[in-house]
């Protein structure tokens, strides 16, 4: 008879704002990474004065603490898996790992050694590379190396531009629809409120969102105007505009609505502590709910707020216990941005996601023109003062066939290795059924999203069973027939 056993993966993980600080990560344990804007493969000719390459490159690796001793820590990078196409349009891949050393007696380094293979249908080369500047240019939790090779010859030098943030996946909706360029007909029509992830994959229709809502007569594919994940996985949104809910009432656009069927909160009670008329919708452009509970949000009408004797504007980051937590200027600083022309300076709020460390990631319903060149509606950007993805580089996965300069960006989540990790889920059912050899399992969590991993043996490697997901039940179809002894455990973010 087929042996199933259970392990679950605890992780224990705290996030640090400080840009000098080392971060708290246990010793052994991973953080993935993926590449963001800017991150760069170069092949350049430093005598021969031929043009330089700078080749977009994308990908991922996992960062993780081996040690730490005498001032420093010592990282491990590993599974490195960049690609790139070349000038001639060839695509390559690069592979491999290496060490990264931080810390210091009076200034903190950081000292980078890579191995790494770059690979294409007809070569294979491995070179040694290492940061030439070894000053700390990052601020942590973002990873920003300049490397360059070691084993250059005279006629070429490569180089990577190396920049990173460390999430496992990033789903996002967008402002308007697409078409998907490598999707079948019937399946390649994307919908504004679909919920989208960076690999390419529909991670939730429109239709499973407000599904339960009791909408009637049943609606077609209906935008979303602000996006978020809860504790035990369900989806918190809210509507373009007001609808009617045969079961609820009234959903009005500032509404946080939750994809079980309910109204998570009512927009008067978003922004009841600020002593405004309670009866007016401000509307509901971008969310998050803090793990305290505590919501941030913006609103898309300009309103003065009695309690802070202070106006509140469309592209504020505001708090549902009274407070603005950051004014889109404050947000906006790093880029400088130049004002319209009619001499404003209101671009408004589509997206968020804070950091564990404090920092913020958004989109502006408007673009504007900064200090680092044109910054388009639907970029997702950080407070931090640069360009995480452009937002074409966002929906590149999905090869959209309309020509447009942007599809905008009104949700945002991310899951990421740097938040604190939930308590441990409960198992609230798991059956091998005979004979079709389908192993079922089921919990009970706090947690946002979950991946079901599965080894051959208990010590591992295990290796993800499934996408991240929101669900809290997985299926394994003829799993018997995949491996006499199967061990399976639950990540959670």
């Amino acid at each position: 008879m087929r042996k199933i056993l259970f392990a679950l993966q605890l992780l224990i993980l705290s996030a640090v704002s400080s840009q000098a600080r080392v971060p708290e990560l246990g010793t052994n344990q991973v953080w993935r990474y993926t590449l963001i804007n800017d991150s760069a493969f170069i092949n350049d000719c430093e005598i021969c004065g031929r043009p330089t390459f700078l080749l977009p490159m994308k990908g991922s690796f996992d960062f993780t603490l081996l040690s730490s001793a005498n001032r420093y820590d010592y990282f491990a990078i590993t599974n490195i898996d960049f690609s790139f196409s070349d000038q001639n349009g060839i695509s390559n891949h690069v592979s491999g790992g290496g060490t990264v050393k931080v810390g210091g007696d009076f200034a903190f380094q950081e000292v980078v050694n890579l191995q790494v293979t770059i690979s294409n249908s007809s070569t294979t080369e491995t070179v040694a590379m290492t940061n030439s500047t070894k000053g700390i240019f990052n601020a942590w939790p973002g990873l920003r190396f300049d490397l360059r090779e070691e084993t250059k010859s005279f006629a070429r030098v490569y180089k990577i531009n190396l920049r990173a943030a460390p999430f496992r996946e990033l789903w996002f909706s967008t402002g308007s629809n697409l078409t998907s360029g490598n999707r079948p007909p019937g399946q390649n029509v994307i919908s504004s409120g679909d919920l989208l992830a960076l690999s390419g994959r529909v991670v939730k229709k429109s239709s499973d969102l407000i599904g339960r809502l009791g909408i009637q007569p049943t609606i077609g594919p209906t935008p979303i105007d602000a996006i978020d994940v809860l504790p035990g996985g369900e989806i918190a949104f809210s509507l373009p505009n007001d609808l009617f809910s045969e079961t609820i009432g009234l959903l009005h656009h500032g509404d946080l609505l939750g994809a079980t069927g309910r109204i998570v909160k009512r927009n008067g009670d978003l922004m009841k502590a600020f002593g405004v008329d309670t009866n007016i919708d401000y509307g509901l452009d971008a969310v998050q709910t803090m793990d305290s509970g505590e919501i941030w949000f913006s609103i898309t009408t300009n309103v003065f707020a009695p309690n802070l004797d202070a106006a509140l504007s469309r592209g504020d980051l505001l708090s549902d216990i009274g407070e603005i937590k950051k004014t889109l200027q404050d947000l906006l600083a790093p880029f400088n941005p130049m004002p319209k022309t009619d001499g404003s300076s209101d671009f408004g709020l589509d997206a968020i996601y804070i950091w564990p460390g404090g920092e913020i990631w958004f989109s502006t319903e408007d673009g504007f023109d900064s200090g680092i060149g044109p910054i388009g509606a639907g970029d997702l950007l950080s407070d931090r003062g640069y360009v995480v993805f452009r937002n074409l580089d966002l929906v590149g996965k999905f090869s959209p066939i309309e020509d447009v300069n942007s599809f905008g960006l009104d949700g945002l989540f991310v899951v990421t290795d740097t938040t604190a990790p939930p308590p441990p889920v409960r198992f609230s059912r798991f059956e091998y059924k005979k004979p079709a050899g389908d192993f079922e399992l089921e919990w009970d969590s706090s947690g946002r999203v979950f991946q079901v991993e599965k080894a051959a043996q208990v010590e591992g490697p295990y290796v993800p069973a499934f996408e991240i997901s929101l669900e809290l039940f997985w299926t394994e179809s003829d799993a018997g027939k995949l491996h006499p002894n199967s061990f399976y455990r639950l990540r959670q973010w």
